[in-house]
Formats: structure tokens, C-alpha cells, sequence
């Protein structure tokens, strides 16, 4: 159980098998990134901010797929700040695959992949740029193998997944500004998080597109507590006007 799986997935992504092999073993794997449309459907949206005053920033991957030749997997998506919308294509790699240490409360095999990205918006938007960076994601495996987006801790202080840290850079200007995301928490987002056991995010920074997330977790009223719920969930990318 502790070996098998990992050497496992290593001989899936580095070994020669056939295309259609790699096709059918690896593709369950693109469901780790793909993001469902609210948090309802038991993934919330991607957290995320950029530049050095952490404005709020929003990404969302509309498909994933594995592809052999590369061995990579193939990303397509939206991004967006503010209210300026960009379309962005680009690949995930996978780097290596580490086990945690067996816990007594858990019966399944945790574990956490690190890879690198680089994504490219559409270059005919004056507000576009490519993102580069590496990220983390937390495994577990079952009891037949397979390889799951771990969920085992969803509720528990602290809770994060796929964790995106990186820059963009401008294609206009050239110039670079940290972009980083993830699933429940962002990484390295000392100044921007005041959360404890979740995100909060620093009432200094309300204005840089906070502010309606404050209110989703502490709104002043129920009314708008709801309203800002309706928009946390709403599926933007679905309904941006460009």
C-alpha cells in the first residue's frame, strides 16, 4: 500500500505504454484540477489574488486533459480581475509524488503531488499576460489504487488544496506581479489572511475585491449574507460579458 500506488504512477507518467493506455489510466486524474461551479458541488472556486495590494483575482479551469505525447496534462479556462475577463490555455506537469507518513484516524494512503504550470491568455486582450509557478496537491489513495483529491479534511481548521503559487507577466509591459490561488486558502498570503481556521481576508483590502467575500462569511444582515452568497457561487465565467 505505501509503494505500490506511487510506483504505480510514476511508471504511468515516465514509462513508454501505449497512447491509449496512458489515455485510459491517467485522465481521472485531470478531475484533481478540474474545479466544480460552486461550492455546493462539494469544491468551492479557487481563491486568489495578484500584485503586491492582493487584488482579488478568479480563475476557473473549463477543461483538463491528459496528454501522452507531452505527458501533461492540457488546461483551458477563464481568468479574471475586477471586470476584465481573458480566456487562457496552457499545461500542468507533474514533477514528483510524495507520501505522508500512514495516520491512525485516516484509512487511506495521504499523500500530495507538486508540479509546475505555465498558461497563456489570449494575446489579442490588452489586459492579458502568461502565468508561471508551481503548485501542490494533496492525494489520497483508496484501497484499489486509485488516486483521489483529497477531501478527507474538508471542515477542519486549516483545510487547503491545490495550491497555485507563482507571478503573471504582462505581454505589453513585461513587467511581473505575484498571482497566487488555491482550493479554501491561498499561499503565501500572510498580509491578506486573517483567518484562523478559514480565509478572511484583511478588512485593509476590502476595496481590492474583498469585500463582497467578507460579507458571504460575516455579513451584517441575513439578507446580505445571502446576497453574497449568490454571487460567491455564481458561475462567472458562464456569464462574463466580453
Amino acid at each position: 500500500m505505501h509503494r505500490y500506488p506511487l510506483r504505480l504512477l510514476c511508471c504511468l507518467l515516465f514509462m513508454p505504454l501505449s497512447a491509449k493506455a496512458q489515455q485510459m489510466a491517467l485522465e481521472h486524474l485531470a478531475g484533481l484540477w478540474r474545479h466544480a461551479q460552486c461550492d455546493t458541488c462539494g469544491l468551492q472556486q479557487p481563491l486568489g489574488y495578484i500584485g503586491s495590494d492582493y487584488q482579488r483575482f478568479y480563475i476557473h479551469f473549463d477543461a483538463v486533459e491528459y496528454e501522452p505525447a507531452s505527458k501533461s496534462f492540457t488546461v483551458t479556462g477563464q481568468t479574471r480581475v475586477k471586470e476584465y475577463y481573458d480566456y487562457f490555455h496552457g499545461r500542468l506537469f507533474i514533477d514528483s509524488v510524495k507520501l505522508l507518513p500512514i495516520n491512525e484516524y485516516i484509512p487511506y494512503q495521504e499523500g500530495f503531488i507538486i508540479g509546475h504550470y505555465r498558461f497563456y491568455e489570449d494575446t489579442a486582450s490588452a489586459t492579458a499576460g502568461w502565468f508561471e509557478g508551481r503548485f501542490s496537491t494533496f492525494i489520497y489513495i483508496d484501497s484499489s489504487g486509485a488516486i483521489h483529491y483529497n477531501d478527507l479534511w474538508d471542515g477542519a481548521d486549516g483545510n487547503e488544496n491545490n495550491q497555485f503559487e507563482g507571478t503573471w507577466t504582462s505581454y505589453r509591459s513585461k513587467l511581473s506581479k505575484t498571482c497566487n490561488w488555491g482550493d479554501y486558502r491561498i499561499p503565501n498570503s500572510d498580509s491578506l489572511d486573517w483567518g484562523a481556521s478559514e480565509f478572511y481576508p484583511n478588512p485593509a483590502y476590502t476595496n481590492k475585491g474583498w469585500e463582497n467575500y467578507r460579507n458571504f462569511l460575516l455579513g451584517e444582515t441575513d439578507e446580505l449574507v445571502q446576497r453574497a452568497i449568490a454571487i460567491e457561487q455564481r458561475a462567472w465565467w458562464k456569464q462574463a460579458k466580453r
